[in-house]
């Protein structure tokens, strides 16, 4: 029981990370094979740490938000206006919390910045969490054949590492947003 304690504290305060911390599916594999816990607790205790631990970094971006210069504040302003503008471009975004590519840290900073309805992206991100860490206990069922190297091999993946980078450029430009469209559109035109 003490080991379903300490995967689920654990992988909520790495959910508090707001960049490169170790991804949440790997915690999940190294329990469930260490020390051989239940395939559908370690999904769902893992699934919802991590949401607990996004929301609440989302929770904690949101109300950094006010120490931000008030340019940034109406570049944020404009980028929320934009992704909520259309109901597709709403599905869409909702969709990023459900299955993406994308470091979650940053897609919960950027919703803590936009001030959205974090419930929902947390029930989308949770739904999502479930079927990707089905699909990673499953798969490291035929994979794993040691943990170590598991391990020490996605904290310094290049590609993990650079898509950590990428997210946090992503958010940059949302805080610079309209500066951002204009010299693009400026330099296109």
């Amino acid at each position: 029981m003490h080991y379903y304690l300490l995967l689920t504290g654990l992988v909520f305060i790495v959910g508090l990370i707001p960049a490169f911390g170790p991804p949440s599916w790997m915690f999940a594999v190294f329990f469930y094979h260490s020390y051989h816990l239940s395939f559908p607790l370690v999904i769902v205790l893992t699934a919802f740490s991590t949401t607990a631990g996004r929301l609440v970094l989302a929770i904690i971006t949101k109300k950094v938000k006010k120490l931000l210069p008030e340019k940034t504040i109406k570049n944020l302003d404009y980028g929320k206006s934009l992704i909520l503008k259309k109901q597709k471009s709403t599905w869409l975004f909702l969709g990023l919390f459900v299955l993406s590519p994308l470091p979650s840290a940053q897609l919960f900073e950027a919703a803590g910045l936009i001030e959205s309805r974090l419930l929902y992206l947390g029930g989308a991100f949770f739904v999502g969490r479930l079927v990707s860490l089905s699909f990673y206990l499953i798969l490291s069922k035929f994979v794993v054949q040691n943990i170590t190297s598991l391990w020490s091999g996605g904290l310094s993946n290049p590609w993990m590492l650079a898509a950590e980078i990428l997210s946090i450029v992503l958010v940059l430009i949302l805080l610079n947003l309209k500066w951002f469209l204009f010299k693009v559109l400026k330099k296109n035109l």
